[in-house]
């Protein structure tokens, strides 16, 4: 008798609506932050889970559905990361001020600005930030049938992070 082959599946999404267009600038040390620029960043996701009943981890649809929520709320703004010790934010009603150690100073429309639980904007930082938000937006009934959901960051082509969250 032969041994029963259990498969690991796992599904992808790379479209061509998971993109952001945000500037940012990341803080290299406390002397150094790098001028502010942007990106036109893609998201790619892999979820690995167990395959249910009807032959499928999670209908394609919902992941869709949470990845553009979380990608939406990032397009055309300014990412700042407001764990960072090295630069001081204040803001008003109006706007927003960073300060950092380098001594530059940006002031932005509140409107135009994130300000993330994270503590750069490195495709680092954001990979893992956008994973857990991704995680977060999906119904608790979903999500429960994954094993790991894996979520990259290209800046550019070639270039970028891959968060791997595990449960």
């Amino acid at each position: 008798m032969k041994p029963e082959i259990k498969a690991t599946i796992k599904i992808k999404i790379q479209r061509d609506y998971f993109v952001f267009s945000a500037a940012h600038f990341a803080i290299m040390s406390d002397d150094i932050t790098e001028p502010l620029h942007g990106h036109n960043y893609h998201v790619s996701l892999v979820v690995e889970g167990a395959v249910g009943n009807y032959g499928y981890i999670i209908q394609f649809a919902d992941l869709k559905s949470a990845a553009r929520k979380v990608v939406s709320k990032l397009n055309h703004r300014v990412l700042i990361p407001k764990m960072c010790n090295a630069i001081n934010i204040k803001h008003d009603a109006d706007s927003i001020i960073v300060k950092t150690k380098a001594g530059k100073i940006y002031m932005f429309p509140v409107s135009d600005v994130v300000l993330l639980p994270i503590i750069n904007t490195t495709v680092e930082s954001l990979s893992e930030y956008v994973a857990e938000e991704i995680f977060n937006t999906l119904p608790r009934s979903i999500a429960h049938a994954i094993k790991s959901l894996q979520v990259g960051i290209d800046e550019s082509v070639g270039q970028g992070a891959i968060a791997l969250m595990e449960f």
